[in-house]
């Protein structure tokens, strides 16, 4: 029923509005959202506007049915309802699911590919810094300090590059290995496979 209304609330269906009825008999609680002259009301009290959420005179309402902590679509962006506060829904990353299945494997590559991360963000916000001065001379060099972090992070995603290629070189050698192993055990396993399905 929980996925049932996810559903409805994501389809943002009928302008917007969603109505879901709860599979039981009794509704213990009524949970209702409505955006209205760029404010949000939860449950009829107005709530904080999450950070960074344009709302540019967007209507809508709705109206949850025994779901305690409903989920919805806000120009474009997911939020879930967590007591009286609405929360973006963060959903993880195809780079963050690498990193988790990795951090098993290579911690000393998992930091390197974080750092690879955080030299991004200085760059981005050294870009930042270049557009919002107006100094000629403290702008050029800005431009110099991004150029020389540019430069860095270069090196550091061909080494991440390397080092990412030498790993799965390597796991490509123990598949490959396996392959043969199987080609050389072929009559027996398929014997062996052969009995196990004769005796179930």
């Amino acid at each position: 029923m929980r996925n049932l209304l996810f559903a409805l609330a994501l389809s943002g269906l009928v302008g917007g509005h969603a109505v879901a009825q709860s599979s039981s008999s009794t509704t213990t609680f009524v949970r209702t959202i409505v955006v209205s002259d760029d404010s949000i009301f939860v449950d009829g009290r107005h709530v904080p506007q999450p950070a960074g959420l344009q709302l540019n005179g967007i209507r809508q309402e709705f109206r949850f049915e025994g779901v305690d902590r409903p989920s919805i679509f806000l120009s474009g962006q997911p939020f879930t309802l967590e007591g009286a506060t609405l929360r973006p829904l963060r959903f993880p990353s195809a780079s963050d699911a690498y990193l988790n299945v990795l951090r098993r494997q290579d911690t000393g590559l998992v930091s390197r590919l974080q750092r690879e991360r955080r030299m991004e963000n200085q760059a981005r916000m050294l870009a930042r810094r270049v557009r919002t001065t107006r100094d000629a001379a403290r702008r050029a060099r800005l431009n110099e300090d991004l150029r020389a972090k540019l430069a860095e992070i270069f090196e550091l995603k061909q080494q991440n590059r390397r080092d990412e290629i030498a790993r799965l070189e390597a796991r490509l050698a123990e598949i490959k290995e396996t392959l043969q192993i199987r080609e050389r055990m072929k009559t027996i396993m398929i014997e062996t496979r052969a009995e196990e399905l004769v005796a179930e």
